[in-house]
């Protein structure tokens, strides 16, 4: 359970609330009529997930990639090209290659 106290009691006493966070490694709720507002915590603490959350935003990024790469394996099964021979003589012949 995190330590809660009012904003009011946070500014008055805001250098102890510091103190604590940084002590007991443990953040201290803020709340505004009964309700959480914001939490303090330590400069370690809010690091550890700023890197946390931009490991998750990458592997986020990865699955979308390798998500699409398999939507594009997809189509590419579904289309077949013509044969070389065949599209060079369509060439000489001056006919369109998207009959």
């Amino acid at each position: 359970m995190y330590k809660t106290m009012s904003a009011t009691q946070a500014r008055v006493h805001f250098g102890e609330v510091m103190r604590f966070v940084t002590e007991q490694k443990e953040a201290v709720i803020v709340e505004r009529a009964g309700k959480p507002q914001v939490a303090i915590m330590s400069i370690d603490e809010f690091e550890r997930l700023q890197a946390l959350q931009q490991k998750e935003s990458w592997e986020q990024s990865l699955r979308f990639l390798e998500a699409m790469g398999k939507k594009v394996d997809a189509r590419r099964k579904q289309i077949t090209a013509p044969e070389p021979e065949d599209l060079i003589h369509r060439m000489r012949e001056g006919q369109a290659l998207h009959e």
